[in-house]
């Protein structure tokens, strides 16, 4: 508590001392010149001017005393003018931390909003992409299995080319296995590479929160799902950016009993067991 009251007290004296120096240097220059004032005129000695005069010319050191009290005058506005500045100086420091305190809670907010539009989008997004598989149909197959029956088509369509290119083999069959169910997997397809292009394209999600969003779509992915995307990439130039993207973000890598041979035409990073990635 006396410690408390100590700083209250210096602090009131750091904000008032030089008025109160000013105050009495005031009052001792108005005392001394009624003192003067008093000895000249009304004392009893000094009955004429000549010895007014002379007693006057005694005390000149007084003159000399107000030019002195004149200076301090001076210095105590000088002071008081320095310590205005300090108060204003203090002030804008003050001003400029509250704004960017100000600026940093907005970014941050701004940073929360983005963030939640973003799970927002995706989310539903990946909501689409599971009501597609859910209405794909073949036959007498729903979802899932309608995708495993598929998945096994093409690996026959596959089997029955004899073309010695190993990526003239995947086209060729890849386009066969297109003109008879392309109807039922195009949209399946669209779908799922704009998911992945939207991850990859928010400037707001750092290289690792990207990654944290696309193995979340990639663990939704059946087997089935994995060998149809994979040579749905490699059968046209078009497909090309969704290939680089399964690439990128080693969507790829649950993939299961793949020919050495076949893989070798995706980079390796599209299988990467280590989860590494390189922004391109």
């Amino acid at each position: 508590m006396n410690k408390k009251e100590n700083t209250e007290k210096e602090t009131w004296w750091g904000k008032h001392h030089v008025w109160i120096l000013g105050i009495i240097f005031a009052i001792a220059i108005i005392a001394t010149w009624g003192a003067s004032w008093y000895y000249l005129c009304e004392y009893p000695k000094f009955k004429n001017w000549s010895d007014r005069g002379t007693f006057g010319d005694m005390f000149g050191a007084v003159n000399a005393l107000f030019s002195g009290l004149a200076f301090v005058g001076v210095i105590i506005a000088i002071l008081l003018q320095r310590q205005e500045l300090k108060y204003q100086r203090d002030e804008l420091k003050l001003s400029i931390k509250e704004q960017r305190d100000t600026r940093k809670e907005f970014e941050q907010q701004n940073e929360t909003m983005l963030q939640q539009r973003f799970e927002n989008t995706f989310f539903n997004m990946l909501e689409l992409h599971k009501g597609i598989i859910r209405e794909l149909k073949h036959e007498c197959d729903e979802g899932q299995e309608a995708m495993l029956t598929l998945s096994n088509i093409l690996e026959s369509e596959k089997r029955l080319l004899s073309v010695e290119s190993i990526s003239n083999s995947i086209i060729l069959s890849f386009q066969k296995f297109k003109e008879r169910y392309g109807h039922s997997i195009d949209h399946y397809f669209r779908n799922l590479y704009n998911i992945i292009k939207f991850v990859d394209r928010t400037e707001s999600l750092s290289l690792k929160n990207k990654k944290v969003y696309t193995n979340l779509l990639r663990s939704q992915l059946s087997d089935a799902e994995l060998i149809l995307l994979f040579y749905n990439c490699l059968s046209c130039d078009d497909y090309a950016p969704f290939k680089l993207l399964l690439e990128k973000y080693s969507i790829l890598k649950h993939l299961k009993d793949m020919p050495e041979k076949e893989k070798e035409l995706y980079q390796s990073r599209a299988f990467d067991k280590n989860g590494n990635f390189e922004e391109k």
